[in-house]
């Protein structure tokens, strides 16, 4: 049995630019999700630079200078949380 056609649907198949324009919505769509993906990695890796510099930092200070005893423990602490941080 064919499927008798219906004349609003000959109308939507046969326009052209209605076709165009969602090729163009989804080729927007999808140029979207590109960019959310991009500036997510993008903060990300600015966000993991940021961290390692702490760390880096930090560990130079531990080195290179004489700090007390409780100014020492905060800063090995913060040091253990970026480690933690930068490596997952």
């Amino acid at each position: 049995m064919h499927k008798k056609h219906n004349q609003r649907d000959d109308v939507y198949r046969n326009r052209l630019q209605y076709w165009k324009q969602i090729k163009h919505m989804m080729e927007m769509h999808e140029l979207k999700d590109k960019s959310i993906l991009f500036r997510k990695k993008l903060l990300d890796d600015a966000k993991k630079t940021n961290y390692t510099n702490e760390y880096n930092r930090i560990r130079g200070i531990l080195a290179h200078s004489v700090v007390d005893q409780q100014t020492k423990q905060n800063i090995e602490n913060r040091m253990n949380e970026l480690s933690k941080l930068v490596i997952a």
